[in-house]
């Protein structure tokens, strides 16, 4: 009975929140699973690279996670529910949040069966119903079905008992023709409610079992339950509570607009506790907050989470470890208040925001569990390998943990290293492929790391001693160094408006005469040119101007623009294209968007009607890539700009994309495909989702190759990998082919990737070998390289040269002097001092010595010093001895 489990005689209950969620410890490997490839074109246009960020613009407070099997193969997965388009599960399979069929409608609450079951209450109708009306569903096996008749009443909640049966509460006072007052259990055939039902409608409700039941809403004062035969208040002073929990001891506990409890006591901004007589504060030092709770949770290591909000103050969970509350940092703040909290595996939990993003918390830090990064990308980078390289102030991508810097290879973001402590403005990829940041970082994870870091390949170093402040923006020379300008501190605390990099050290560019220096560019010539402004960074300026380095001081570029220059682009010849704000230069009327031919300024040809400048870069297939601002602030679009001629970037039916504002940052594809970032949402107008963060513009050619596979030379047991990369944003597939067959899946299992690897080659693998890279668009080949084998003895008892100076064994293809075959120089170094007996001497200290060529029954080890089906080997001894003798006097073939 209820008033024996939350009383002082206590028993251990069940979470029935964490109840009903077993089986789905598997949820964390799908929800970091890699995406699903992105819609392809073979018509040129725009792409969504991560088209899930923002399907929640319109979410219920519902949300569960759900495995459709039970006990069987398949990943559980979030599902939340929206007020406008019915169900969104997280699927692993598609990499991102997909709808879920079969119902539709507005859904106050879900909850997951052990038997793979979906439980779904609110207003909406399955798929056949006619009308949409209250009730309760269930999902199960793809179909979905009403449980009974249509309520009279609302359907507020649902609960699961330990005996895995369905209890739902709400207004109504009959379901069908089954009269159940606010309060009724599914049978397996029909309602059953319990006695006279509350007094009033339900708004939270937690069963144990059918004969323990609380509710909140229902009481004389908000708070009702039923012990198997009468429906009593729970306490005199508790009003409303919003969610309850019960603890592994048996306490029940309550949050929500709880009023006063024992003694007049508040305990708004509380965790408390039923103790049988009354409701108490939970927790030592549990007043927190003002604020009204509205879920709380255990995780596994037993920590109790509740969250701030929703009545005033910064929304956001906090954690009570048995001592102390504490906030959990790094919440993703803008994001509204918590509406629900659920408990999952790993010590770990999920949130659903106010503004409808999904949030879970692992190992301390939030993900946002959504496609893509938690922020839109300030800056981006082509690598040579094809991968995309962004910094920025995000925290997470693809329910990772990202921190301000993330490499996208294929369709997944990637963190690189322990990342950044402060955001990142500004990621450069120098000639030879080497991976620049800067920002206003002081660190990345441990490492001390100011303004400026190189990435190794494996994590993030200084650059000498790096540039304190705030970096605004570095570029790369082509002969080596980098230049970066921004509010720097020098290594001797000197204010800097710029400095560069000569691989020694730091030395202060020479001042500018502007208080502000935004952006730096250097062009094939090594030439450094920045922008400037007259008021500080962030602001509007109303006169900046573009000035180049000409030894040891800076020249003006014609005169002085009339507004802001948002960014600039440098051609070939001391070519410049500024965009911007500005209408005037030198009073000379030049709006938007200016060329500068190493003379003077004028109008880019055919930009008059398209507004203000926003991004522009420089592609490598030619021309120039820009987008406009109207003078409403909203985006017209993208544009290409080549010999004259203004080329927008539409869509294959020809509709333009609608922007926002602005894009946060841009890069080229060295075959002119086109990836940018957003800070807000925006769609195709093509009856396509919303989406931010990062779109790409295909030019939907046949894939084009960045860097060719290269022959390759190798010793006989040692790997070799062959290598190509793209470039464009196309997601392709690849069919390595050797001597002009294609290479079976089944033998080489990166037959079918990017990177092809052949373990352990022999001479059996030389050949010819090239790639063939397909996409909707078209086919491209490699160039043809071969793969020799060399430089490894052709017998086991080939140890040494031919002057007796013994061969390092299987480790690589290194030698001192010739190698005509098996003669006495192998016979001497057999028989030599520091040989056979020595080593023989030595047991198993002596495995993979130049001597050990066989295992102990004699048959010769396999390249690699590997023995045949794992037979002994405990070092040189008789079966070396034979192993020796026996192919002395074979000779090779």
């Amino acid at each position: 009975m209820l008033a024996h489990v939350w009383t002082k005689n206590r028993r251990r209950c069940l979470d029935v929140r964490s109840g009903t969620l077993l089986g789905i410890c598997g949820l964390m490997v799908g929800l970091g699973s890699p995406a699903a490839s992105m819609g392809q074109t073979c018509q040129g246009g725009w792409i969504a690279a991560d088209p899930q960020r923002s399907l929640f613009s319109l979410t219920t407070e519902a949300m569960t996670f759900w495995d459709p099997d039970g006990s069987g193969p398949a990943t559980g997965r979030l599902v939340v529910g929206l007020r406008e388009s019915s169900l969104v599960q997280f699927s692993p399979e598609a990499g991102g949040w997909v709808n879920l069929t079969g119902w539709n409608g507005q859904p106050s609450d879900l909850k997951s069966l052990r038997s793979g079951g979906l439980v779904i209450v609110g207003t909406g109708r399955a798929d056949g119903e006619a009308a949409i009306g209250p009730g309760v569903w269930l999902m199960e096996r793809g179909t979905v079905r009403r449980l009974g008749g249509v309520p009279n009443g609302n359907v507020n909640r649902a609960s699961i008992t330990n005996e895995g049966e369905i209890v739902v509460g709400g207004s109504f006072t009959a379901i069908g023709n089954n009269l159940v007052r606010r309060v009724a259990r599914w049978d397996g055939v029909e309602w059953q409610g319990f006695g006279e039902g509350p007094v009033a409608q339900v708004t939270s409700l937690l069963a144990e079992s059918r004969d323990s039941i609380v509710v909140g809403g229902g009481g004389i004062n908000g708070t009702a339950q039923w012990n198997g035969s009468t429906w009593t208040g729970l306490g005199n002073f508790l009003k409303q509570p919003s969610d309850f929990l019960c603890t592994p001891e048996g306490d029940l506990l309550a949050v929500g607009h709880l009023g006063n409890g024992l003694n007049n006591v508040s305990l708004n901004g509380d965790v408390i506790r039923w103790t049988g007589e009354g409701w108490i504060k939970t927790f030592p030092g549990s007043s927190v907050s003002s604020n009204v709770f509205p879920r709380i949770i255990r995780m596994q290591n037993g920590r109790y989470v509740t969250t701030k909000g929703n009545f005033g103050g910064p929304p956001g969970p906090i954690a009570f470890d048995g001592t102390t509350w504490t906030e959990l940092g790094n919440f993703i703040t803008g994001s509204g208040d918590v509406l629900n909290l659920v408990a999952m595996p790993s010590n770990s939990f999920g949130t659903l925001t106010q503004s409808g993003i999904p949030f879970r918390w692992q190992d301390g830090v939030f993900f946002e569990v959504a496609k893509g990064l938690s922020s839109a990308a300030a800056s981006l980078a082509v690598h040579p390998d094809g991968s995309l390289i962004a910094g920025g102030s995000f925290t997470s991508g693809d329910g990772k943990a990202i921190r301000r810097v993330a490499r996208r290879i294929g369709n997944e973001w990637h963190p690189m290293g322990d990342g950044f402590n402060e955001p990142v403005s500004s990621v450069v990829v120098a000639a030879d492929g080497t991976i620049f940041a800067g920002g206003s970082f002081s660190a990345s994870g441990q490492t001390v790391i100011r303004g400026v870091a190189r990435w190794t390949g494996q994590q993030w170093s200084p650059v000498g001693t790096g540039l304190g402040g705030s970096v605004h923006s570095i570029a790369a020379l082509p002969s080596g160094g980098l230049v970066a300008v921004g509010t720097l501190v020098g290594p001797q605390a000197e204010s800097w408006s710029g400095a560069r990099w000569d691989g020694q050290q730091w030395t202060a560019l020479p001042a500018t005469g502007f208080p502000s220096v935004l952006q730096v560019r250097t062009n094939d010539a090594g030439k450094i040119f920045v922008s400037v402004g007259d008021v500080a960074a962030g602001a509007n300026p109303t006169n900046s101007a573009i000035l180049t380095l000409e030894g040891d001081a800076w020249v003006q570029l014609g005169g002085t623009f009339s507004h802001n220059i948002s960014s600039f682009a440098l051609g070939p010849n001391d070519e410049v294209l500024a965009v911007g704000a500005f209408t005037t230069i030198g009073g000379a009327a030049v709006r938007a968007f200016a060329q500068w031919n190493g003379q003077s300024w004028s109008v880019v040809a055919g930009t008059a009607q398209i507004g203000n400048g926003n991004r522009v870069e420089r592609s490598p297939a030619g021309g120039y890539v820009f987008d406009a601002l109207s003078t409403s602030s909203q985006a017209v679009g993208f544009y290409r700009w080549n010999a004259n001629q203004l080329q927008q970037l539409r869509n294959p039916q020809g509709s333009s994309l609608v922007f926002p504002r602005k894009s946060e940052a841009l890069t080229i594809y060295p075959n002119g495909d086109v990836a940018t970032a957003t800070a807000t949402d925006f769609s195709l107008g093509l009856g396509s989702p919303n989406s931010r963060a990062l779109w790409f513009f295909s030019n939907a050619a046949a894939p084009s190759i960045a860097r060719q596979p290269e022959s390759l030379t190798v010793c006989n047991g040692s790997d070799a990998r062959f290598d190509v990369q793209l470039s464009g944003v196309l997601t392709p597939t690849f069919r390595w082919r050797r001597n002009g067959q294609d290479i079976d899946l089944a033998r080489k299992p990166t037959a079918n990737q990017r990177v092809l690897i052949l373990p352990r080659a022999t001479r059996g693998d030389e050949g010819t070998y090239d790639c063939v890279i397909s996409t909707p668009c078209g086919n491209s080949t490699s160039q043809s390289v071969t793969l020799t084998i060399t430089n490894t003895p052709c017998s086991p008892a080939d140890i040494a040269d031919d002057a007796g100076n013994p061969l390092p064994p299987f480790a690589d293809c290194t030698q001192t002097g010739a190698n005509s075959g098996i003669n006495e120089g192998d016979y001497c170094a057999f028989f030599s001092a520091n040989g056979f007996f020595e080593q023989a001497s030595m047991g198993v200290n002596a495995v993979g010595m130049f001597c050990d060529i066989a295992d102990d029954q004699g048959q010769p080890l396999l390249p690699g010093g590997r023995s045949v089906n794992g037979a002994a080997n405990s070092g040189v001894n008789e079966g070396d001895y034979n192993g020796f003798f026996n192919s002395f006097f074979v000779p090779c073939v």
